[in-house]
């Protein structure tokens, strides 16, 4: 049992498969073969969910502590991307060819956050209160988006970082929008309710 979760230009595939012993690993596949990538010492699961042009791929893994933390796997190796301060766990889930990485980290709250240079770079989140944030995908440009939520009011709003500001993407009349991936010209793909809460797929673009 598995599932594919990101590509690169040179075919590389990652993701997420059951081992023999019940336990999830991150792979990644290429030459017809799947490679565990393994996990941070004392963890049981991992999962891979980005791959760059490099081969450098972002995941999260569990540790001998039981949370789990974002990872960078390069050169056979797999690194911590970055301290949290207060954190209980981290996931990456995307990585440009200039190895920035997005992903979240949970506090008290869901943080959004940027990983670079070994260091972890909190977004912030949309004004209102809104308190649970995710980045998703991030390009070469470091344009990175992701979604924020409300619980309480069951509200979720797709956003687009950039500049050191995040930008709220709009909704088709729901109260869901969600972001997923962007790419080179700043074409953001995603999906949302609309006011029946249907769920529609959405390509959102630059306004310039």
């Amino acid at each position: 049992m598995g599932a594919g979760t990101g590509i690169n230009d040179r075919g590389q595939v990652v993701g997420i498969a059951k081992t023999a012993s019940e336990e999830y690993r991150a792979f990644l596949f290429e030459h017809g073969v799947m490679k565990d990538l393994g996990t941070f010492p004392g963890g049981f699961s991992s999962g891979a969910y980005g791959i760059n042009n490099r081969g450098q791929i972002v995941g999260d893994s569990g540790t001998s502590s039981g949370a789990g933390h974002a990872f960078l796997y390069e050169d056979g190796a797999m690194y911590e991307l970055g301290a949290i301060q207060g954190s209980i766990g981290s996931q990456a889930y995307g990585i440009n060819n200039r190895g920035q990485a997005v992903g979240s980290a949970y506090t008290i709250a869901l943080h959004a956050y940027l990983f670079q240079d070994g260091v972890a770079v909190d977004l912030g989140n949309l004004p209102g209160d809104y308190y649970q944030a995710a980045a998703t995908g991030i390009n070469d440009r470091g344009q990175v988006v992701g979604s924020v939520n409300n619980g309480r009011r069951g509200q979720q709003r797709a956003f687009l970082y950039q500049n050191g500001a995040m930008v709220d993407l709009g909704t088709f009349g729901g109260s869901i929008t969600v972001a997923t991936g962007i790419n080179e010209r700043g074409e953001v793909v995603g999906w949302a309710w609309n006011a029946s809460n249907v769920s529609h797929a959405f390509l959102h673009t630059p306004s310039h």
